[in-house]
């Protein structure tokens, strides 16, 4: 990434933009089953182990 140039103030704009537009995402998407809170609080309410998964 050092080689990167920095963003112009064209490309800012662009970002803020988008950030204030929520990038144009719905978050109404059918996926709030399968979304857990950060700490996984709702996983372990469900009784289930938040370790992960070792093959």
């Amino acid at each position: 990434a050092s080689d990167v140039p920095p963003l112009s103030e064209a490309e800012y704009a662009r970002v803020d933009d988008l950030y204030a537009r929520n990038f144009d995402t719905d978050r109404d998407d059918g996926m709030d089953a399968l979304r857990t809170s950060v700490a996984g609080d709702d996983i372990e309410e469900a009784g289930l182990d938040k370790r992960a998964a070792s093959y």
